[in-house]
């Protein structure tokens, strides 16, 4: 026996499928991964975040070094950045099993290596200059990673 469209509408604690019946759930379900779009879906994945917000740390640092946003200056200060920190991922299972715990070990571990090859590749060396620089990258990195993730996790 179906109930009436008002007694649907002041039970709150339950969800009724079109057929009357309970489903279940104190929730409406929301969208599966399968009807979201498929914009939403990408943008909405830890890699992809993760990934940008890396190669925004690299354009926020060439724009305040007073370098033009080039494919050369991207490939410099942003590629290595990426291949550190997609290695580390892949190597402790980042995305396979996620957690703060293992972010933030990829964090740890990949942007110092990044920081050491990109200072070997431009022929810098272990000085101030490069203790400065990797605590700034430490610092804006770890921001604009949990920063791009929390952003997305309100606006979904």
């Amino acid at each position: 026996m179906r109930q009436s469209e008002a007694a649907r509408q002041t039970r709150t604690s339950k969800w009724y499928r079109r057929d009357g019946r309970v489903h279940g759930s104190l929730e409406p379900p929301t969208a599966s991964p399968r009807t979201r779009p498929r914009r939403q879906r990408l943008w909405g994945q830890p890699p992809v975040l993760d990934a940008a917000a890396l190669i925004a740390f690299a354009a926020v640092g060439m724009l305040s070094h007073d370098r033009a946003l080039f494919l050369s200056g991207f490939v410099r200060d942003a590629l290595p950045l990426l291949v550190a920190w997609f290695a580390v991922a892949l190597a402790l299972g980042t995305y396979r099993r996620q957690s703060l715990r293992r972010l933030l070990l990829t964090w740890a571990i990949a942007v110092p290596l990044a920081v050491v090859v990109r200072g070997v590749a431009l022929g810098r060396h272990a000085d101030a200059m490069q203790a400065a620089f990797l605590a700034t990258s430490m610092a804006f990195t770890l921001l604009l990673v949990l920063g791009f993730r929390a952003l997305f996790a309100r606006t979904c």
